[in-house]
């Protein structure tokens, strides 16, 4: 009788541990890595502490007292100066006011989660839960012991309602509850479980195991969060799951049971899955549905600047003019996250600029707030918007620039401000010198000038006088390389690297077009070679640099150093530029290293041979790396990002170049003396964008 009564105190004990330990976890669930919890998407909230919205990251499974209390200090301890910081994803996952330099105004949106418990891939396939992995291995073992034993006793409860006649007492599979108005399906925790983790996964064939042996109506439970499997199958792009639950008849457009209310279009709108939005819209999901928040599948794909999904959505028809309840629309959220090439397609496509959100913002005041200078320059080009207009709290764009402390953008619009104010075109010399703001001409001028006032008037005036007669074809090769150095800098930096041309019809017919591509059904994107910003359809290997602004043919990189991009035209004069750079600064280490050993030991000779050895590494690695890539046939940006070009991949998704065609000709076509190689010659082996 003791060893019992013992045993059901341990019990009670561990009981109280785990609730204590269940609500410690619940309480800062809210500070887990993104990834681990949940993934977000984003809505304004009023907060009255600075009379307009700062950031408040919160969750749904936060209690109703919890957000209470949270207000409730909000509101009465203004008086206190707090700091608000973006989030760790990307530095913008909040719409903050100007936080900075002592301002107390917020902007006009706020974050707002509503995606919750996305667990690591890694905790899916061990099949444990983050909390149980921190209790000890004998209190692990005891506590899944307890959870068997009352999922029995549940088992058993639900027979004794149930009816203890086998007719009467089917599985409790079969049956359905009431729970806060919504039906529920007594399937046991485990066979919940599989379904979720199968399709978070995105395996097909334990999901059709399931249900044959649970039926259809699998697909019309939640998991613990509220959350329906197509809400997972959508956020993981899982298209054959997808229709596999269609053909079931499971949920595939009812929102999440929390406070966003979120549908599966919205998951799979948050990382651009295209074809999965394809099919639900042709299962007959509206495309312009709503979550709790006003956003549509169009703000969602603005808020997570999927610019290929926001063509599709227009190009179905998506409604332009519906905002969410703060009034912003697509732009706004466009602006204010900084997708300036997604700004462009809005905007071509009939969002104007100067439109107000229920703040007064306009799409350039969210574009100052979050400090990005593309996007601020864009809308600024736009006809009618005003770089000085006030709004609801009398903020002003450069105001709000200023509070976050946004230099760049700062100088920009002090700029522009003064300019449209002037009656005469005003001449800035600054602009003119170092480059605008974000272009900037500084590494060419410091190269230049390091060689100009400092390299070679330490070599005319010492090292040349005290040399020349015993080093003289050294000196002369010197001289030499320094003369295809300028003329090869010259070359590189006047040249045109290939830019392509701009607003080309093909692309106002592939966008008008957008909507009848039958490659959706396939996975496949036919609208990822169009470029929003020059409006053309990029051919192979071309990219749109964000600092020329343009497209270029065969991208190579943009080099600061030669203040011009590095493409098809020009790259053979900036591999001369960089090798000559390279062979003259290992000219000067010689230089310096003879004067030190067989002359006066000077400090000027120091200080140069110390510069000039640094330079001799970082120039070494250029023209290196540059025959290498030359050989592959690659370019430095199709090297880095060969995971993402899908030109270079085959059937499997492996890696495979389908411009490589020998060391030879490789080079041949590198130096210009051979012709690139056409699309139709090519063997490509798979199309499909990953």
């Amino acid at each position: 009788m003791s060893a019992a009564a013992a045993s059901h105190t341990h019990h009670a004990q561990h009981n109280q541990q785990q609730q204590h330990h269940h609500n410690h976890n619940k309480h800062h669930r809210h500070q887990q890595h993104p990834e681990q919890e949940h993934v977000q998407y984003h809505s304004r909230q009023y907060n009255p502490k600075y009379h307009q919205s700062s950031p408040n990251l919160t969750t749904y499974n936060l209690s109703q007292k919890e957000a209470q209390d949270r207000h409730h200090h909000h509101r009465h301890h203004h008086h206190h100066d707090h700091d608000y910081h973006d989030g760790d994803d990307n530095d913008d996952d909040e719409r903050c006011g100007d936080g900075g330099g002592g301002d107390s105004q917020g902007s006009s949106l706020a974050v707002n989660s509503i995606i919750t418990s996305l667990p690591e891939s890694s905790s899916l396939r061990d099949g444990a839960s983050s909390s149980s992995n921190r209790l000890p291995v004998d209190q692990h073992q005891h506590h899944r012991h307890l959870q068997q034993q009352q999922q029995h006793q549940n088992h058993q409860q639900d027979r004794r309602y149930y009816g203890q006649n086998t007719a009467e007492a089917t599985s409790p599979r079969q049956h359905h509850r009431s729970g806060s108005g919504d039906n529920f399906e007594l399937l046991d925790h485990y066979g919940a479980q599989h379904i979720f983790d199968a399709i978070k996964n995105g395996l097909l064939v334990p999901v059709q195991a399931l249900v044959e042996q649970e039926g259809p109506s699998i697909f019309s439970i939640r998991d613990e969060k509220g959350h329906t499997p197509a809400h997972w199958a959508c956020l993981g792009g899982h298209t054959t799951i997808l229709r596999f639950i269609i053909e079931c008849k499971g949920l595939i457009n009812e929102p999440s049971q929390n406070d966003p209310g979120a549908r599966p279009i919205h998951w799979a709108c948050v990382n651009g899955h295209i074809a999965v939005v394809d099919i639900l819209v042709q299962a007959g999901v509206p495309l312009d549905v709503m979550d709790n928040k006003g956003c549509t599948p169009l703000t969602v794909a603005a808020q997570y600047g999927q610019t290929m999904l926001a063509a599709y959505l227009m190009g179905k028809g998506a409604q332009k003019q519906l905002v969410d309840k703060d009034g912003d629309n697509a732009l706004h959220w466009a602006a204010f996250k900084g997708y300036s090439e997604l700004m462009r397609l809005l905007i071509y496509s009939g969002f104007c600029p100067r439109r107000k959100d229920n703040y007064g913002q306009t799409p350039l005041h969210l574009a100052c707030i979050s400090g990005n200078l593309t996007a601020v320059k864009e809308l600024c080009e736009q006809d009618g918007v005003e770089v000085d207009l006030p709004d609801k709290n009398g903020k002003t764009p450069l105001m709000l620039a200023m509070g976050r402390k946004h230099e760049a953008v700062i100088s920009y619009l002090k700029r522009e401000s003064k300019q449209r104010k002037s009656l005469f075109p005003r001449f800035d010399f600054w602009s003119i010198l170092f480059g605008p703001p974000g272009n900037s001409k500084t590494p060419m001028l410091f190269l230049v000038t390091s060689v100009l006032f400092w390299g070679y008037p330490m070599y005319v005036f010492k090292c040349l006088p005290q040399t020349f007669y015993e080093l003289q074809t050294l000196h002369i090769i010197f001289i030499g390389v320094n003369v295809v150095m300028w003329i090869c800098l010259f070359h590189a930096s006047r040249t045109e690297p290939g830019f392509l041309e701009r607003n080309v019809p093909e692309y106002h017919q592939a966008i008008k077009q957008v909507a009848h591509f039958d490659e959706w059904k396939q996975g496949s994107n036919p609208l990822s070679r169009l470029c929003h910003t020059c409006q053309i359809v990029k051919p192979m290997r071309a990219k749109h640099c964000r600092i020329c602004n343009r497209c270029v043919r065969e991208f190579d990189h943009h080099c600061p150093y030669i203040y011009n991009c590095v493409g098809y035209t020009n790259r053979v004069w900036f591999f001369g530029f960089a090798s000559s750079i390279a062979l003259m600064c290992a000219i000067t280490d010689y230089l310096c290293y003879y004067m030190l050993k067989y002359h006066e030991w000077n400090w000027l000779v120091v200080i140069g041979f110390c510069q000039s050895g640094i330079f001799t590494f970082v120039a070494g690695v250029i023209p290196v790396m540059t025959i290498i890539h030359a050989a592959m046939n690659l370019t430095t940006n199709e090297r880095i990002n060969y995971r993402r070009c899908y030109y270079l991949k085959d059937g499997k998704g492996n890696f495979y170049n389908p411009y490589n065609q020998g060391l030879k000709n490789n080079i041949l076509e590198f130096l210009h003396l051979r012709h690139p190689q056409r699309l139709q010659d090519l063997e490509i082996l798979n199309m499909d964008i990953v």
